[in-house]
């Protein structure tokens, strides 16, 4: 009995995994699928001035300093690099992108598959104008704003590169959490957020942790 009640576990496991690799593998086909359509999109980006070029001089370092350091280097996800983890510029646009076949609760497998089709097809410039134009840049009085430049033009009517560096982490700093921040209106949290921010890419402070995302190790004390 216990020999057949082992079989049985054994047998629910093998297809649990199988089912799982599947759910990967489709995850990675539709990246790939889609990928000439994203190429486009992001060319026309790119050709638009609306690429991390267009963000002016140092402010991609700055971005990716804060957002995702291990950026050039990983391959959709960065589990190694402080300040990395699942939820990199990669991860970020996948789940963004990719809505078929979504389950809850194991959408990660999927959303991880489609980032490294991502990484395969598409050039880190590319991918990181897609994410500019898709990123969640919180409320306005006008309402939800979607897109990098398109919030930089409705909180202060510049381009980023025409921003102050002030003016530009601000921005960077709401895209951890969009609705929990105020771009638009004096807001204290927003603010400490932008002084640790300061203070990290300045080098007078480090994160705690990998997985630091809030900048604890840059608090002010």
């Amino acid at each position: 009995m216990l020999r057949n009640t082992v079989f049985v576990a054994v047998l629910a496991l093998i297809g649990v995994s199988a089912g799982l690799l599947a759910y990967y593998g489709l995850g990675h086909a539709d990246a790939i699928d889609d990928s000439p359509h994203l190429i486009r999109l992001a060319d026309r980006l790119i050709a638009r001035d609306q690429s991390g070029d267009g963000l002016g001089p140092d402010r991609q370092a700055m971005l990716l300093g804060v957002v995702d350091p291990g950026f050039a280097a990983h391959q959709g996800a960065d589990m190694d690099t402080p300040g990395g983890g699942m939820t990199s510029i990669t991860y970020a646009l996948a789940k963004r992108l990719d809505f078929d076949g979504f389950h809850p609760g194991v959408a990660w497998i999927r959303h991880r598959a489609y980032a490294r089709g991502l990484e395969e097809r598409l050039s880190k410039r590319q991918i990181l104008a897609l994410w500019l134009e898709t990123v969640e840049m919180g409320r306005a009085r006008d309402g939800w704003m979607k897109g990098f430049f398109m919030a930089s033009r409705v909180i202060y009517d510049r381009p980023p590169a025409k921003l102050t560096d002030r003016q530009f982490l601000r921005l960077v700093a709401v895209v951890i959490a969009p609705t929990r921040f105020t771009l638009d209106a004096p807001d204290p949290a927003l603010d400490e957020r932008v002084a640790r921010i300061e203070r990290l890419l300045a080098g007078t402070c480090a994160r705690t942790a990998g997985s630091d995302v809030w900048l604890q190790g840059c608090a002010s004390t």
